[in-house]
């Protein structure tokens, strides 16, 4: 177990004032050194034939990591790049690796730091909201220390391809969403395997209306989406845009409330309240 978690690469970040620090990819026992790129041009590597596929995957997940970091963040220069504890299960990480491996040998991107940083900041943003109008000023504050208080909208893409992917082992799968589309939405739409398949790798974009079925189908089908979607996930994927077009309130409610998601359940009640508000 030891050897297959067994690091092929080491890393080795110099930093410098005046400009963005250096990354110089190395052998475990330092004694061989790969080439070298800067945090701001992860491109810049060239000797990528030197390294063995696997290689190339652990460098690949490294450089996935260092360009989320600059997408969603932009540190400064002096801002040292650390690293954050995450425990997951060996198997996981097993699994991981050797799909990157696969992918990689067909040029199929794999990056799952992007989402990951992604919604780390976007839990920061949504629960600094939830806060008092003292507390949130501080929080706030924090948020602009870490260069992340700016306002972007929230990007979903990656919680909708999980649902589509996930609606792909549903049987029957598109006369299901064609008749949840129906009865919820009034839309007389169907959409092929193969459309749904293209929306699980975000290669199409689907409505918010189909998203919300799609959620629905899986909740009937006995899926447990509450380890796919967070409960901020849920309400913006799944509940408000029912919500959004005046379907029946108090099934929604009821819906929420057999799921025993009561923070959920009190929100679309709030929801419901400020639509109402909104149309008098």
């Amino acid at each position: 177990m030891n050897t297959l978690m067994k690091k092929l690469l080491a890393f080795e970040i110099k930093h410098n004032l005046r400009r963005p620090a250096r990354v110089y990819v190395k052998s475990p026992d330092l004694k061989t050194i790969y080439g070298s790129f800067s945090l701001d041009n992860t491109n810049a590597f060239e000797n990528w034939e030197a390294l063995t596929v696997a290689q190339q995957t652990e460098l690949k997940q490294f450089i996935h990591n260092i360009d989320a970091v600059n997408k969603h963040i932009k540190p400064e220069i002096n801002d040292v790049l650390t690293e954050f504890r995450l425990r997951l299960p060996i198997s996981l990480i097993h699994a991981l690796n050797e799909l990157s491996i696969i992918c990689n040998k067909e040029n199929v991107e794999l990056n799952v730091y992007d989402p990951i940083i992604l919604n780390i900041i976007q839990q920061m943003k949504i629960s600094t909201a939830k806060l008092s109008n003292e507390s949130k000023t501080e929080a706030f504050s924090i948020l602009e220390k870490a260069n992340i208080a700016e306002y972007k909208k929230i990007d979903y893409s990656s919680q909708i391809q999980g649902v589509f992917a996930e609606l792909l082992h549903v049987h029957n799968r598109s006369e299901k969403l064609y008749e949840k589309a129906k009865s919820l939405f009034g839309k007389d739409k169907s959409y092929s395997p193969k459309a749904l398949e293209s929306m699980a790798s975000g290669e199409s974009n689907p409505s918010k209306w189909l998203v919300s079925c799609a959620i629905e189908l899986l909740l009937d089908e006995g899926n447990d989406v509450n380890n796919l979607l967070s409960e901020d996930d849920l309400f913006m994927l799944w509940v408000k845009p029912q919500l959004d077009q005046n379907l029946e309130k108090k099934s929604i409610v009821q819906k929420l409330s057999h799921m025993n998601l009561d923070g959920l359940t009190e929100r679309a009640r709030n929801y419901s309240v400020y639509l109402s508000n909104i149309k008098e």
